[in-house]
């Protein structure tokens, strides 16, 4: 009777864990979607916010791009809010980006640009 139990609590276990890695994994991933852009020098940048994944890398020209993806379109408006202004953002479904311009470059026709290539707009935060 024990191995029973054991065997139905294991499998009650597995099944719930599977779900909750399921759970808001719907999103894209940080990394193709930096692929999509050409972006390249991937690298993770810090997780301090409500992102699933948030990375960071290079376009040529010297441009520095920050790609986070989430679970909710709350959570993605979360993190949007908290940008800087003058380098917020392309948005799309469950994902963010920001750019730091190398050089005097305008950080809006690069955002106009990435929210082009992944299907998503240029927004201001706020």
């Amino acid at each position: 009777m024990k191995l029973y139990m054991l065997v139905a609590v294991s499998a009650v276990t597995l099944i719930a864990t599977a779900g909750v890695a399921a759970c808001g994994s719907d999103g894209p991933a940080a990394n193709s979607l930096a692929a999509k852009i050409g972006c390249g020098n991937v690298t993770q940048a810090p997780q301090d916010s409500s992102a699933q994944q948030d990375i960071d890398c290079d376009l040529a020209g010297g441009t520095a791009v920050e790609i986070a993806t989430f679970g909710s379109t709350t959570d993605r408006n979360t993190w949007i809010s908290g940008q800087p202004g003058a380098t917020c953002c392309a948005a799309g479904s469950l994902w963010a980006a920001t750019v730091t311009p190398g050089g005097s470059q305008d950080a809006g026709p690069m955002l106009q640009q990435i929210a082009r290539k992944l299907d998503g707009q240029a927004i201001k935060a706020g």
